[in-house]
């Protein structure tokens, strides 16, 4: 079949409307792709305890698994292969004590990271599956007081910063940018790798409620803003809102 194309602005609907055939046919096939089930074979092991609220799961290389439990107020190593599960730290707030469960990062050299917002500081679990050390970024640090995005091959912290308004003060109001940050713990050096952009005028905070509940709040949940994460590998990777990329 022949087919004549004018270059100088002409009727071109037979090419338009094959390249549109061409596009429903891949929305059609991507739509049906994500419409087949996967049905999951058995487990491979089980471990029979419940949980309430799990806030972090993290995998050893020895096949142990870190859960954290906001609500129980557990941190614990499973084994799924015996079936028993060992504390890791106690409550509190003294030495190798926790007080919330929260978020758990991989470390270099197989230890984890817990986040624990309610002492102000992080909480380090060795390889070994027990507790190793608790540690606060300096308060004077840029990387102080920001939110933790992931940990980097290196054992370098990745935060993200809010930029903060020139005067302020209990509920003030966000700037609309934050920056990431990485910090070292052992030169306590500050690296900026970007800039993301938020939404100006969000008021947002986070209320503990009891039985270790937290709950977040804002005055724009739907508003488009940037995003930052650390990929498996220790990549740093931006998400812009616009253009979407």
């Amino acid at each position: 079949m022949t087919r004549t194309v004018r270059r100088n602005g002409g009727d071109q609907g037979p090419m338009k409307r094959t390249q549109l055939l061409i596009l429903a046919s891949l929305v059609l096939a991507t739509a049906a792709e994500a419409q087949r089930l996967r049905r999951l074979t058995n487990p491979q092991a089980t471990y029979a305890e419940p949980f309430t609220i799990i806030t972090g799961v993290r995998e050893l290389s020895d096949g142990r698994v870190i859960v954290s439990d906001s609500r129980d107020r557990t941190l614990q190593l499973i084994d799924f292969r015996s079936g028993s599960a060992v504390a890791i730290g106690r409550e509190g707030s003294g030495p190798l004590e926790w007080r919330v469960p929260s978020r758990l990062f991989a470390m270099p050299g197989d230890s984890t990271l817990m986040e624990d917002f309610a002492n102000g500081r992080f909480f380090v679990v060795g390889p070994d599956g027990k507790a190793a050390t608790t540690f606060q970024l300096p308060p004077d640090s840029p990387a102080s007081f920001g939110t933790l995005l992931g940990v980097d091959l290196q054992g370098r912290l990745i935060v993200e910063r809010q930029l903060m308004p020139e005067n302020p003060g209990p509920g003030s109001a966000s700037t609309g940018a934050s920056f990431v940050l990485r910090y070292d713990r052992r030169s306590t050096a500050v690296d900026t790798l970007g800039r993301l952009a938020k939404v100006a005028g969000e008021r947002s905070g986070v209320q503990q409620l009891d039985g270790g509940m937290l709950r977040g709040f804002t005055n724009l949940p739907l508003a488009a803003l940037d995003l930052g994460g650390v990929a498996t590998d220790g990549r740093v990777v931006f998400l812009r809102h616009t253009p979407y990329r």
